[in-house]
């Protein structure tokens, strides 16, 4: 049986505007990348909306990997859970 891994490290999105422009280049809604990303359609919603002020740093390679981004592209690792730098 398998297990989610509650991550310790978290992410912040460095541009809603690179962001939706790798939606674009790809050619992909917010449903469909939330399928390529095995993440829920709401958590795509919430960063697209800027809701949340840090993700989990596995959901946010899931994206930019889904999105045929580079790690660190999109969003800026390493950060403790308030969104500041993790010591």
């Amino acid at each position: 049986m398998g297990y989610t891994r509650i991550s310790n490290s978290w992410a912040s999105l460095k541009s809603p505007t690179r962001f939706e422009r790798a939606m674009r280049d790809r050619d992909v809604n917010g449903n469909e990348l939330a399928k390529l990303a095995d993440v829920s359609p709401q958590v795509i919603s919430n960063v697209r909306r800027g809701k949340y002020a840090v993700l989990r740093e596995d959901f946010a390679q899931a994206i930019e990997r889904a999105l045929r981004c580079d790690s660190g592209t999109l969003f800026e690792y390493g950060l403790a859970r308030d969104g500041n730098r993790a010591s």
